[in-house]
């Protein structure tokens, strides 16, 4: 069986992320020790032995429906986001003049994912 929480296990979370795990296992009663860390999530998403893992809204309307199940949605409780929603923020460096957006056109932008709804 593969667990995986790989769209938000960096290594300032996987701590958390283990706890998480530990706690849902407990309450099944079965499934593997770890969570299987990979870099290949949607190897992992499409895999016949997944049985739990976690994936934004995007890549799941778009090619994981029908495919997988949905069992939960997490709600951080992240203050100014109301439950249900999700937040995105936007990030420059500390020591970059403030700039109008129309001042950002050209500029290097970085996101996390193509597929991603909010990055």
């Amino acid at each position: 069986m593969i667990v995986n929480l790989g769209m938000y296990d960096m290594p300032e979370t996987q701590h958390a992320n283990d706890a998480f795990w530990h706690a849902i296992r407990a309450e099944l009663g079965f499934g593997p020790a770890e969570i299987t860390r990979s870099d290949n999530l949607w190897s992992i998403w499409r895999d016949a032995d997944l049985l739990f893992a976690q994936t934004c809204g995007f890549p799941y309307r778009t090619k994981l429906h029908g495919n997988v199940q949905i069992i939960g949605t997490p709600d951080y409780g992240l203050a100014g986001c109301a439950p249900g929603y999700y937040c995105s923020v936007f990030v420059a460096r500390a020591n970059d003049p403030r700039r109008t957006l129309s001042a950002f056109d050209g500029a290097t932008f970085a996101f996390n994912e193509p597929l991603s709804q909010s990055g």
